[in-house]
């Protein structure tokens, strides 16, 4: 449930995106000023797959809340769909060393062809068939942003079907997924 907050006219005007201030240095990651610092300092943008790690982590937060009985879990189905899908999107690009495109399955195949071309393996059964799954509800990284299968000049695709996500079950598949995915990320090409 979201929280009711008060509100003053100075946040209905004050930039949101601002000059970091003197004082943003703080001790440890408890301590103020709470915020994010983008851009800028920062350098380049970060590296994929401490982006993929952060929407990984974002979904896995998101269903301990649920959980922990902080957040009904019907209120964020969506969102922690999206991060979880974004993730796994996001490190079997940063594993192929730089692919594109939202369509899973697509990306899916080229893995395949990827695994088994720099490394003379093929990819396990289950892991394909996981990313096909997802990419079934999913194929173009909207039904779980705008929960339609697809977006046309015509109107939208509804999703069709219905769908139970067992929540545990979730979360153990898409840190298997993750897990593999992230270590061939960081695994050097052979030879």
């Amino acid at each position: 449930m979201a929280d009711s907050q008060m509100f003053s006219d100075a946040d209905l005007v004050e930039p949101i995106f601002t000059a970091p201030p003197d004082d943003i240095g703080r001790e440890d990651a408890w301590g103020g000023p709470y915020g994010f610092l983008i851009g800028g300092m920062m350098g380049e943008p970060p590296p994929r797959q401490e982006i993929a790690t952060q929407y990984f982590d974002a979904a896995n937060q998101l269903v301990n809340n649920i959980h922990g009985q902080k957040v009904e879990d019907y209120t964020i189905a969506l969102p922690v769909l999206f991060l979880y899908r974004h993730a796994i999107e996001l490190i079997m690009k940063v594993a192929m060393r730089g692919e594109d495109g939202h369509e899973l399955d697509k990306l899916a195949d080229q893995f395949s062809a990827f695994i088994e071309r720099e490394y003379k393996e093929k990819v396990p059964a289950w892991l394909m068939n996981r990313l096909y799954e997802v990419a079934d509800i999913d194929p173009r990284s909207t039904s779980f942003r705008y929960a339609v299968k697809a977006r046309t000049r015509k109107g939208n695709i509804p999703l069709g079907g219905e769908y139970f996500i067992n929540l545990p079950h979730l979360k153990r598949s898409m840190a298997a997924l993750f897990e593999v995915l992230k270590k061939v990320a960081a695994t050097p090409f052979p030879g």
